[in-house]
């Protein structure tokens, strides 16, 4: 279930990667604010950040703490650029 997990969440890198490229457009064209860019790649993020904390559910099911604390230290990072993407931060 981890590995098809982390599969899943690699597949997913390439449409956050979109979205994060349209919004960027947006930007550029003089589009301040997108809203529909800004919440599209919000809810992707999301979807990731939900496939770590099952990650991480799991992890702690199996008695791993090394596991569990390399997937929140990747949510950590994921939270980190999800701040960077849609506020600049």
């Amino acid at each position: 279930q981890l590995h098809e997990l982390g599969e899943k969440g690699k597949r997913m890198m390439p449409r956050i990667e979109a979205l994060y490229r349209r919004q960027q457009q947006a930007q550029r064209q003089g589009i301040l604010s997108n809203p529909q860019a800004q919440f599209d790649l919000n809810d992707a993020i999301n979807e990731l950040i939900d496939i770590k904390n099952e990650q991480i559910r799991l992890a702690e099911q199996l008695g791993d703490p090394q596991l569990v604390k390399e997937y929140k230290e990747q949510r950590s990072q994921i939270y980190a650029a999800k701040d960077r993407m849609l506020y600049g931060r």
